[in-house]
């Protein structure tokens, strides 16, 4: 049995921005302003960074567009590079990467939920575990269900940021005069714009989640393209509008000082009803990129299992549902045990493997330029080579300034890498060997 192709260039569209816009834009602002000092070059990060990640969009439609199957970013990494870096990548992103990000953004959602109800350490774990493992069920119940969930929510966090949007327009008067506005302890023009942009992208991240389910479309080879760059380019310009509209509404210095800025410019809009407002933005975009990643997740795992890479279960199309039972329930077990083991406090895994997104990114542009090696000429997409070529060079630069800056992390991220090196030289050449 197969999955069923159901989802339409909207459901597609929505996966897209719904699983990039998370709770970044709700944060990094400040982070970014601190960093550059001056409201224009914040701007601007926001703007080179959509530029960049508009890069990456086209570099997997190009993908998506040549091979059109569901496990995206596996299924390319395995065309193109082999199967040990395909596993590599897979095997990273079930034990960290994926579940790692469910677990942090529940824990997020259940803090934001503390807001309104106070709750204790346990209730606090058991809450986060529900609405992991509720959202796990409703995925396994069908891609239908987990896509109107995607699309409503989605349509609910682009709505409000475009009710921020018209707060600063409406309310806003902060000064974008550089000399009146500039923070005064900001790093160096050079080494703040690079800060600054890191934090840029990072918020930037998610656009190759459509690609899982690339298989589920029901016209792929046309809507995964055109979904994945509008989608791309439609949340660069919300996050650019947004940046502005903090900007009117708080002078920089205030953004900078502020730990989330999106309750201290609606303070200025709406009044000291602004923490209720934030808490349940936060609320909301937390639970919509939840369920994306539950969504798009469990296909890569999928992928591998019909490769002999993973237990022959996560590989089977449930009877009634259509969907990798099995492969969504272990993505939401595996989150629910992440939650346990750390106590909650999980943020440190994802730190761990940072590097390992971006050295995966680098590895899927190094792919596209393979597969067009190898005579797949529908890889040539938008700009090729330069696009591509430029994401991959940026991809690379962010990983080794990620493993320069952040060693400690991400060195422990090797160790995860390492593991999977081994478990593939134990298992997975085996069955490389036994296929051949």
């Amino acid at each position: 049995m197969e999955l069923r192709r159901t989802l339409n260039r909207f459901d597609a569209t929505m996966i897209v921005m719904g699983t990039i816009i998370g709770i970044g834009i709700f944060f990094t602002p400040s982070r970014v302003a601190g960093a550059v000092g001056s409201p224009w070059i914040a701007l601007l990060a926001w703007t080179v960074g959509g530029v960049i990640a508009l890069c990456g969009a086209a570099t997997y439609a190009a993908l998506g567009r040549t091979l059109p199957e569901t496990g995206g970013p596996y299924v390319y990494l395995r065309e193109g590079l082999g199967r040990f870096p395909a596993f590599l990548y897979g095997y990273i992103v079930l034990t960290a990467i994926m579940t790692g990000a469910v677990a942090v953004i529940g824990v997020v959602f259940v803090d934001h939920v503390a807001w309104f109800f106070a709750m204790g350490e346990t209730t606090r774990l058991l809450v986060a575990a529900a609405v992991i493992l509720g959202l796990t069920a409703v995925n396994v119940a069908g891609v239908v269900w987990g896509s109107r969930i995607q699309n409503a929510f989605t349509v609910l966090k682009i709505v409000s940021l475009l009710g921020l949007v018209a707060a600063g327009v409406f309310k806003g008067g902060a000064s974008f005069d550089v000399a009146a506005t500039r923070v005064e302890d900001a790093p160096g023009p050079i080494v703040g714009f690079v800060s600054a942009l890191v934090g840029v992208l990072f918020s930037f991240g998610g656009w190759q989640n459509l690609t899982n389910v690339a298989g589920e479309m029901k016209d792929p080879d046309r809507d995964l393209p055109r979904a994945i760059l509008v989608g791309v380019l439609g949340v660069a310009t919300v996050y650019v509008l947004a940046n502005v509209a903090y900007l009117r509404l708080l002078p920089i210095d205030e953004l900078v000082r502020s730990s989330v800025p999106a309750a201290a410019a609606l303070e200025q809009a709406i009044g000291p009803r602004a923490g209720d407002v934030t808490a349940l933005l936060i609320l909301c975009s937390a639970f919509g990129i939840l369920n994306g990643l539950t969504l798009a997740g469990p296909r890569i795992y999928y992928a591998m299992a019909k490769d002999g890479l993973l237990p022959r279960a996560f590989g089977r199309v449930h009877a009634s549902f259509h969907t990798p039972a099995a492969a969504i329930v272990a993505q939401g077990g595996i989150a629910v045990a992440l939650l346990v083991v750390f106590g909650g406090e999980v943020g440190p895994l994802t730190d761990y493997v940072v590097f390992a997104d971006w050295l995966f990114f680098t590895l899927n542009a190094v792919a596209l330029f393979a597969l067009v090696a190898k005579g797949r000429e529908t890889a040539r997409g938008l700009g090729h080579p330069v696009v591509p070529g430029l994401f991959g060079l940026l991809s690379a630069a962010v990983t080794v300034g990620i493993l320069v800056a952040q060693w400690e992390n991400a060195s422990k991220g090797l160790v995860i890498l390492g593991v999977g090196a081994l478990l593939y030289a134990a298992f997975g050449r085996r069955r490389d060997a036994r296929t051949s």
